[in-house]
């Protein structure tokens, strides 16, 4: 006599070729997800394959006609929501999604594009209404042809060439803004502090860019240090406080080399690398703005303390969450296959405004 194996949900899985969780919602009739018709198909005739016993027994038709419908879910993709510029865009869009009667689901990529095709095809098998990615999707080619079935809205740079709906702000601009700044307050070598400087990190690039070309416009001698960790997935995941460590990290690294004796700016990739950079130089005995002024990107609500008081660039994460929803709102339930609606993108431009504050100042003299 043999023991004949018990059949599970993994096995349905395996043969239907969808995740476990994706098998477990449709045989449990999970009220708060619907399927497409193709999916739930699927499912069940792996089911009836396997031999899998479905311990709670339903209507078939009445699923399928649940199914049929759009949920009202809105998927949002994100790095993560350690850093408060993107934890303050994902809360935003939730905001004037209730007020419309959907909800969101966030998906934290850690910037891994295996990992974020993984999440998108679940996304996807879930028929949620629409996507709103808060950054630049790591992989951008796929993302454009997902947004031919399914309203797609992208929060990212002006001048990315990704072919899809934006809400956009010109990160080159920014860093033209903040160079302007401090060659006014007389300061002439920068250390620019950030991580991975890569595609598809084009925020991070174009601002870097936007403070380099506007130093060189003023005179040949004045310098800009670049100070880049390369971050993998793996380790960002890893690391909820990653930005402040490697901002303490590298301008620890930048007050100890030879270029200190006449760096007087430091620069932070975002805000949360200046807060990680200020407190390194504080820890080192050096004061804010006497000795190094210190300033960042995004304009986040710590940056307004009194005890931070961060000279920043507003990169106006409320209103792009909110104004992504709307776009995504406009565009749920339209037929994607019509030529009018597929040729037509739509771009929202917020421009990048100075925000001045007491961490910078006129540049010291150096001995």
């Amino acid at each position: 006599m043999t023991n004949k194996k018990k059949i599970t949900l993994q096995d349905v899985a395996k043969q239907s070729g969808v995740s476990i969780s994706t098998v477990s919602m449709i045989v449990n009739q999970k009220s708060d997800v619907t399927f497409s018709a193709e999916t739930i198909k699927k499912v069940m005739d792996a089911v009836k394959t396997t031999g899998y016993i479905i311990k709670q027994s339903s209507s078939a038709q009445h699923q399928k006609k649940d199914s049929e419908k759009l949920s009202k879910i809105i998927a949002v993709f994100c790095p993560n929501v350690t850093n408060p510029y993107y934890s303050t865009i994902v809360q935003s869009i939730e905001h004037t999604a209730h007020l419309c009667d959907y909800r969101v689901f966030n998906f934290n990529t850690f910037r891994d594009p295996s990992l974020e095709k993984e999440m998108i095809k679940d996304v996807l098998e879930m028929n949620v209404s629409g996507i709103i990615f808060a950054m630049m999707p790591s992989a951008p080619e796929f993302v454009e042809q997902i947004g031919d079935s399914v309203p797609v809205v992208v929060i990212g740079d002006k001048d990315s060439t990704i072919q899809l709906d934006t809400i956009e702000t010109s990160n080159y601009i920014a860093g033209v803004l903040i160079a302007e700044h401090l060659l006014e307050l007389g300061h002439r070598h920068a250390a620019f502090i950030s991580t991975t400087l890569e595609r598809p990190n084009t925020m991070r690039t174009r601002r870097l860019q936007g403070i380099q070309d506007t130093f060189k416009k003023v005179s040949p001698e004045c310098t800009v240090s670049v100070y880049e960790k390369k971050i993998i997935p793996t380790y960002e995941r890893q690391n909820i406080f990653l930005e402040h460590s490697i901002g303490f990290e590298l301008c620890d690294q930048c007050l100890h080399s030879p270029e200190a004796e006449r760096i007087t700016a430091l620069i932070g990739v975002n805000d949360v690398i200046a807060y990680g950079v200020a407190d390194a130089a504080l820890k080192a005995g050096y004061e804010i703005p006497k000795d190094f002024s210190v300033c960042g990107f995004d304009n986040n609500f710590p940056s307004r303390l009194i005890s931070v008081s961060l000279t920043t660039i507003e990169h106006y994460m409320q209103e792009k969450g909110s104004e992504a929803f709307q776009m995504l709102y406009k565009k749920i339930g339209k037929d994607r296959s019509s030529s009018d609606n597929a040729e037509r993108i739509t771009r929202i431009e917020y421009q990048p405004k100075l925000i001045v504050r007491d961490s910078t100042n006129r540049a010291p003299i150096r001995k």
